[in-house]
Formats: C-alpha cells, sequence, structure tokens
C-alpha cells in the first residue's frame, strides 16, 4: 500500500500507530485537524495502523511520522503530543 501511495504522491506524511496506543489517539486528533491545511500544499496524508509496515520502514517504536519527499524518507523525532 505505502509503495503504491509513494508512487503517487511525491510528498506525503505518514502517521504509523497502534490502535492500542491511547496517546496515539489524541495524537492523530490534532494531526486530523492539520490535514486540510497541509492539502494545500500538496501533501498527502495517510495514517497506518500496521507495525509491520512501520518496521520496514525502520521504525520501532509507535506512534511515528515519516514525511516522504520524492519517496525519500524523513523520520520526524519530535514531540508529537
Amino acid at each position: 500500500m505505502l509503495t503504491r501511495l509513494l508512487s503517487e504522491s511525491p510528498f506525503l506524511a505518514v502517521f504509523f500507530y497502534d490502535e492500542d496506543c491511547p496517546e496515539c489517539d489524541e495524537i492523530l486528533e490534532n494531526l486530523e485537524e492539520i490535514d486540510g491545511e497541509v492539502d494545500i500544499f500538496g501533501i498527502g496524508f495517510v495514517k497506518i495502523c500496521n507495525a509491520e509496515a512501520a518496521a520496514e520502514q525502520g521504525l520501532h517504536t509507535l506512534p511515528a511520522l515519516m514525511y516522504f519527499r520524492k519517496k525519500k524518507p524523513m523520520v520526524y523525532d519530535g514531540d508529537l503530543t
């Protein structure tokens, strides 16, 4: 799924999360508030609830936010809350 999304969108923000994570819900709500704002810059936003997909990107701790610019990943390492 992520491979397809990356081929369709040159700029993509991906939120990897776990449905058993209470703080993930709060972070997701905050990110969804800015989803419309990033659309005007041509940045797609998706959420992926899949630890295996996160691990494929080198992420071992969830939640995590990655930004892909022309398929090149950048991990956000700041505070998500």
